[in-house]
């Protein structure tokens, strides 16, 4: 059995993600530097200016297949070329197009995915050599990178990321996901739930690894504070949607006030929620107290969380099964030394030990979300603990680098058939 090499890595997505996602950026530099090349392919319109969002040799690898009037053709042509020269490939690809469209409500779309896998095979693959095709799981870029992988024979991984895997359609994918040679999650929650989910009775399954997203630590400067005083300065980064909670924190800083602390809350991110936030804002009251400032720079975050006495975030499973997963925000504000208060919900509980490196209250529940923070802000010696703790635990675990090594370590350590 031949080994490929995963050196050249064909990293295909719907869509770039903008300066509000730094784990995506932080991740690729990471690999950069340990010797991977890097092509980064986006099915939409780059940022408007992409050279802001990471390093200019990145960025130069980083291609845009969003369709244009010159492109389609050449697309066709692609397919209709490799239909000549590996025909039973072509047919095959071809039918599980065809199988996508009676699956599949988004049919346009799946037919655009058709096209841009031979657009991406005509230019990225065939003529820069890649070896391997990555995906993030979301449902265009897995559907495009499977049609690819099916005209080549190229291998395909994916990262599954929650915002997708909890969608009441992802078992729709289930033909693309088996056809991955790597799965790689964020957590061992969702790793759980695309075993007992997705591939329930098969057993012949793909390598499923457990990949937990890092932060550069070399950003985030540890600051243990002296106790807090009022007023308090409580800090929520994350998309403003409804499945991360903040109606429950809103609410739940309403009894804090009610009770006579002091403080101010702000709120660091933007999204479809914000409206609502801010009208539930002036209805419990608390106008003068909660701050919207959209979305910060990146280098500003760890500043803001150096000054925080809490970090808040009450996060959900909605009634169609969206949730989240590990949040961002939660890891860096425990590298920063800021407690945290959040839900006992899905991956949160595997990065916070409620009583050793943060307090996890039930979902939903205002009362006892209110309650931990109090005793967070007025039990000194737990405060202390957790905070030290909550360092640790991302020192030992959660380092960026230590998990590129490990992501490094795992993959030279696996055989892919060629």
């Amino acid at each position: 059995m031949k080994t490929l090499s995963l050196k050249k890595i064909c990293v295909v997505m719907s869509q770039i993600p903008d300066s509000t996602s730094p784990r995506f950026f932080g991740q690729l530099d990471v690999l950069q530097q340990m010797g991977y090349f890097l092509r980064i392919v986006s099915l939409e319109s780059f940022p408007a200016n992409k050279y802001l969002f990471w390093d200019s040799k990145l960025a130069e690898q980083s291609i845009s297949l969003r369709q244009s009037k010159r492109q389609i053709p050449r697309a066709i042509l692609t397919l209709l070329l490799l239909g000549i020269i590996a025909p039973l490939r072509s047919f095959r690809t071809f039918g599980t197009m065809l199988k996508m469209l009676f699956y599949f409500k988004d049919r346009k779309a799946v037919i655009k995915n058709y096209l841009q896998a031979g657009m991406l095979v005509n230019h990225h693959i065939i003529d820069k050599e890649i070896g391997h095709l990555h995906t993030h799981c979301e449902r265009n870029a897995l559907r495009t990178s499977y049609l690819a992988s099916l005209l080549t024979g190229l291998n395909t991984s994916c990262l599954a990321l929650p915002g997708e895997i909890f969608e009441p359609d992802f078992l729709l994918l289930k033909s693309a996901l088996l056809n991955c040679s790597f799965i790689f999650t964020l957590s061992e929650y969702e790793k759980k739930f695309i075993l007992e989910e997705v591939f329930e009775g098969i057993d012949l399954l793909p390598n499923i690894f457990c990949f937990l997203n890092g932060i550069d630590l070399e950003k985030f400067k540890f600051v243990l504070s002296p106790d807090s005083k009022e007023p308090y300065l409580f800090v929520t980064t994350a998309y403003l949607s409804k499945k991360k909670g903040l109606d429950t924190v809103l609410c739940a800083l309403r009894e804090l006030k009610n009770q006579g602390f002091v403080f101010e809350y702000r709120v660091i991110g933007d999204g479809h929620e914000r409206e609502n936030l801010e009208e539930m804002t002036k209805t419990l009251g608390l106008e003068n107290e909660v701050i919207f400032t959209g979305i910060k720079a990146r280098y500003e975050i760890p500043k803001l969380l150096e000054k925080a006495d809490l970090f808040l975030l009450a996060p959900r499973i909605l009634k169609n099964g969206e949730q989240d997963s590990m949040p961002l925000g939660i890891k860096e504000a425990m590298a920063t030394g800021v407690p945290v208060v959040a839900t006992d919900c899905g991956a949160v509980r595997e990065l916070i030990e409620s009583g050793e490196t943060g307090l996890l209250v039930s979902m939903d529940d205002v009362l006892a979300f209110a309650a931990a923070c109090k005793s967070l802000l007025t039990d000194h010696e737990l405060r202390n603990q957790i905070i030290l703790k909550a360092r640790l635990q991302i020192e030992g675990v959660y380092d960026i680098h230590k998990q590129a090594q490990i992501f490094n370590d795992y993959i030279n350590n696996h055989e892919l058939p060629l």
